[in-house]
């Protein structure tokens, strides 16, 4: 319409001011006029992509950041036996980014040997207890509240494995009510820790540590 527009001003005006207009003129003039709203347009095209293109890698590198955050959080409620969380204190205070921290405390996590004896006293204290409850459940929220804000705006890998993480997450969150319950009849009954109970706690922290590897990976 604006173009419709813009030629029949031009040919307007070229009677206007012309004496004895011909056809070669005439093409000529609007030869140049197409010409130059082309490359006018072409270049308001340019204009509004590159700014378009740098509002979302700003809005990108947002989201990568919260979910960053909310990685790092998770792995500081990974740390199911002592040797890891000397590991974390001292990958902690390094002075890296927290993308780099937690691929560094991946790789300790998937080769250190858990020491199970930790696990026995997070079941045996109601303080530890209710710290990696908490944990659990504080980051699910933000994790659950991440994914509504911003699943349209994720890559499908990274869809299927903020899914998968809420799934883990939720595992560990089951595990906790159970280990609650566990020290409930422990103090009371007498009734000793059972090996299966130590074991699931720990296949599903290595497939949380998994799960956010694949996260950090698509980031």
């Amino acid at each position: 319409m604006i173009l419709l527009i813009l030629v029949l001003g031009n040919l307007t005006i070229y009677y206007w001011i012309s004496e004895s207009p011909r056809i070669e003129d005439l093409l000529i003039n609007l030869s140049a006029t197409f010409l130059g709203i082309l490359v006018t347009l072409f270049f308001i095209d340019r204009i509004i992509k590159y700014y378009e293109r740098k509002e979302w890698e700003e809005f990108e590198g947002i989201i990568s950041n919260q979910l960053i955050d909310i990685l790092f959080t998770l792995c500081n409620i990974l740390n199911i036996s002592s040797d890891l969380w000397q590991e974390w204190i001292r990958i902690f205070n390094t002075n890296q980014s927290k993308k780099e921290k937690i691929k560094q405390y991946i790789k300790i996590f998937q080769t250190i040997k858990i020491n199970k004896d930790y696990i026995n006293t997070i079941i045996m204290d109601d303080h530890l207890i209710d710290f990696f409850s908490s944990g659990y459940n504080g980051t699910y929220k933000r994790l659950d509240d991440f994914f509504r804000l911003y699943n349209n705006k994720l890559s499908a890998e990274q869809n299927i494995q903020v899914i998968n993480l809420k799934t883990n997450i939720s595992n560990l969150i089951n595990n906790m009510n159970f280990f609650q319950s566990l020290n409930f009849i422990i103090k009371e009954y007498k009734v000793p820790i059972q090996e299966n109970n130590i074991n699931d706690f720990m296949q599903n922290a290595r497939e949380t540590i998994s799960t956010i590897k694949k996260l950090l990976d698509s980031i």
